[in-house]
């Protein structure tokens, strides 16, 4: 990046100064090295369409040994939107305890984002890491959305333990004791 950065600020000061930037590359660097220079970027660059995703699936064993105690430890619920996700999470559970090598065929894949699904679903069938990975990653959104808590949890709570119960706001309307700074009434205050 310096040399680029070098030969940039070189090809900058000479069109600037209506010089060649032929030489002005050279001055930094002999041509041929800077071609060579080129070649080797290019080898290392990522495409454009390059997707990180693959990359975590290399460091998979790492996350696979520590899976089955987490899982195990977190007593999840879901709201009807994460449905799909905590199956997928339940059906992990099942694979760790049966210590299954491969993800059934009928396993659950709606929670399946797009950007997932190329990795996840091969032609040979669901590929184990990447649903692994993925189920993880859904089950990490809907812990931060609300939509997964845990029982027990003071961070990852049931949204509506935030709330007051039913029956005391109810009494506390009845007595009309809501310190609220509108009418609770619809009509009253529309």
């Amino acid at each position: 990046m310096r040399l680029y950065s070098r030969i940039g600020q070189a090809l900058i000061e000479a069109w600037q100064s209506g010089g060649d930037p032929f030489a002005a590359i050279e001055a930094v660097l002999p041509w041929d090295a800077f071609a060579e220079s080129v070649n080797e970027a290019q080898k290392l660059a990522q495409p454009e369409d390059f997707d990180f995703l693959r990359l975590i699936g290399e460091n998979y064993a790492i996350l696979h040994r520590y899976a089955p105690e987490f899982l195990n430890a977190l007593r999840l619920l879901a709201a009807p939107v994460a449905e799909n996700v905590l199956d997928a999470i339940k059906l992990l559970r099942d694979m760790f305890i049966q210590k299954a090598r491969k993800v059934p065929a009928n396993a659950p894949v709606s929670f399946i984002k797009p950007r997932w699904r190329k990795l996840v679903i091969s032609d040979t069938g669901i590929e184990r890491r990447y649903y692994e990975l993925c189920a993880l990653s859904e089950l990490k959104n809907a812990l931060r959305s609300g939509d997964v808590w845990i029982q027990g949890s003071r961070q990852f709570k049931d949204f509506e333990d935030y709330l007051l119960p039913s029956e005391k706001f109810a009494s506390l309307k009845q007595a009309n004791e809501l310190s609220l700074s509108i009418p609770t009434d619809c009509g009253q205050y529309l």
